[in-house]
């Protein structure tokens, strides 16, 4: 038997040398940096979105929840409104048997900073609370049971309860007023103070001189208080409420 080769056999078995250039790797490269690159700024951007709305909501359920606790006295209590007008921030008001005490410009510390951390905001039941010693039942030392109604790193920078009917404060800044409808105001905020900005003082945040003293914060006080638009803002929030509530039971 004759077998024929038809002039091929020189291609069996071999191997091609073909591979890549340094410019096609180089390219291969650069298109998976540019890739890896976009995908991180997308994963940033979205984190940063989450933890925004998160710490937003956060700050507008503390708001909500302080707006509805006062709400709460109001309505299912005959008793008499009386306020302590605010010195350096810290005040107090009394609405059916429950005593509102606050501190506005001072920032909530958290509660490892310290073995007894002073809250901003506490309700406290105080039936007893009259004109005559609202004052002394300010005491955040209380040993009567307490509830601080903001979280850490919270400020509050505006709360009043006021009577719809017009009412002035006598002298001692005590006043007891038997009201129908009373108006609610809060905001609280949420950051360190370099991520908050005044806008009637016009200061470039609400963090105080160096020389202040710790504590009260006249910059944190207030209505038009913002987040700035910088790097770190999605840990900032502030939430404003404002509220009128019937006294239900006289």
């Amino acid at each position: 038997m004759r077998i024929r080769f038809l002039g091929k056999l020189n291609t069996i078995g071999r191997v091609s040398q073909k591979g890549f250039t340094i410019m096609e790797l180089m390219v291969a490269t650069t298109v998976f940096t540019v890739i890896m690159l976009i995908l991180t700024i997308a994963v940033i951007h979205f984190t940063n979105g989450y933890y925004s709305g998160v710490t937003q909501s956060t700050t507008q359920t503390v708001a909500r929840n302080i707006a509805n606790s006062v709400a709460q006295a109001i309505q299912f209590s005959g008793e008499q409104y009386i306020s302590s007008a605010p010195i350096k921030g810290e005040g107090a008001y009394c609405v059916g048997g429950e005593l509102f005490s606050y501190k506005l410009g001072f920032e909530q510390e958290p509660s490892s900073n310290s073995a007894n951390p002073q809250n901003v905001l506490v309700e406290s039941p105080q039936p007893g609370c009259s004109a005559t010693n609202i004052k002394t039942l300010m005491s955040y030392s209380s040993n009567l049971p307490a509830q601080g109604l903001l979280g850490e790193n919270m400020w509050l920078s505006n709360f009043t309860i006021s009577p719809v009917t017009s009412a002035t404060l006598p002298a001692g800044g005590v006043t007891t007023v038997n009201s129908i409808l009373y108006k609610i105001s809060v905001r609280v905020l949420y950051g360190s103070c370099g991520l908050l900005k005044n806008t009637v003082t016009g200061n470039s945040n609400i963090c105080p001189p160096p020389a202040a003293p710790p504590g009260y914060n006249a910059l944190a006080v207030g209505s038009k208080i913002y987040c700035i638009g910088t790097t770190g803002s999605q840990f900032c929030a502030t939430s404003g409420l404002s509220s009128v509530v019937e006294a239900r039971i006289q």
